[in-house]
C-alpha cells in the first residue's frame, strides 16, 4: 500500500484525503442511517473520482515528459521503462477506486438499515 502511495506522487494526497472523507462519511451513514448525509457522500465521491482522473493524467504526463530521459540515465530499455511508468501511473486509480468501492458498500449497508427502519 505504501508503494502505491509513493508511486502515485503528489496527486495521491488529494485521492487519499477526499477518499478518506468519503469513506468516513459512508461509515457514519452505515452506522446511523441518516439520509441527510447522502448529498455530502455523493459530492465527496465525485471529488474523489475526479482526483483519481486528475492523478492518473498527471502521472501519465510525468511519464511522457521524464520517462525516456530517466531510462537513458539508468541504461534501461525504453519499452520496459515506459511500461513501469504506466504501471506506476495507475496507482491513483487503484487506491481511489478501492476507497470508492468500500464507500459504496457502506452506503448500501446504510440504505439497507434505513429501509428496515422505515
Amino acid at each position: 500500500m505504501l508503494d502505491l502511495l509513493r508511486e502515485g506522487g503528489g496527486p495521491m494526497l488529494f485521492v487519499v484525503i477526499f477518499g478518506a472523507f468519503t469513506f468516513g462519511a459512508s461509515a457514519m451513514f452505515a452506522a446511523r442511517g441518516d439520509r441527510r448525509r447522502l448529498g455530502f457522500i455523493v459530492a465527496m465521491a465525485a471529488a474523489t473520482g475526479l482526483s483519481v482522473v486528475g492523478g492518473v493524467a498527471s502521472d501519465f504526463a510525468a511519464v511522457g515528459h521524464h520517462g525516456l530521459q530517466a531510462c537513458a540515465a539508468h541504461g534501461l530499455e525504453p519499452v520496459a521503462c515506459v511500461l513501469v511508468g504506466v504501471a506506476e501511473s495507475m496507482a491513483p486509480a487503484i487506491v481511489g477506486c478501492t476507497l470508492l468501492s468500500l464507500a459504496a458498500m457502506l452506503v448500501a449497508v446504510g440504505m439497507s438499515r434505513t429501509a428496515r427502519e422505515a
